[in-house]
């Protein structure tokens, strides 16, 4: 039988926070960045970036914070704030931080169960982005409003 790894995480609007019950603890910026150009992608040496690189490199990238103004979190489609053609890369971004964040406390075997905390003003709509952006990271995963989460 598969080791079971438990995986919380808080999807802030600036920063990510991850524990495992490996006892791993990470924080990191939720936001992503894409090299701007093909010179860009030449001096990162890769196509996606996340961490100190964001501040580095800022100038040479378009970074997407995926929870600011609370897109995704608790917004509908209509009064996210951004324009319909780049709900996508939100949501791209999204899951990119989710990967991330669960590939710093991923142990190399086992199933990752996850529990992600998610606003109380969050509604099914939203809790399903949610759910969607989780599933490439986790083997079964949880949304908890947050003031249950804290409890």
């Amino acid at each position: 039988m598969d080791d079971i790894v438990f995986v919380g995480m808080d999807l802030g609007t600036f920063k990510t926070s991850v524990a495992c019950s490996n006892g791993l603890r990470e924080t990191l910026p939720t936001a992503v960045g894409w090299p701007k150009d093909h010179i860009a992608r030449e001096v990162l040496g890769r196509d996606v970036v996340f961490g100190q690189d964001l501040v580095e490199h800022r100038l040479a990238l378009e970074v997407v914070r995926p929870f600011e103004k609370g897109v995704l979190k608790y917004n509908d489609l209509g009064t996210i704030g951004v324009a319909t053609d780049q709900t996508d890369r939100y949501l791209s971004a999204a899951r990119l931080v989710v990967e991330h964040a669960v590939s710093l406390v991923r142990p190399e075997q086992g199933s990752i169960y996850g529990v992600i905390g998610a606003p109380s003003r969050a509604g099914v709509l939203n809790k399903q982005f949610l759910l969607e952006i989780a599933q490439a990271a986790f083997d079964v995963v949880a949304i908890v409003p947050e003031p249950f989460v804290v409890a």
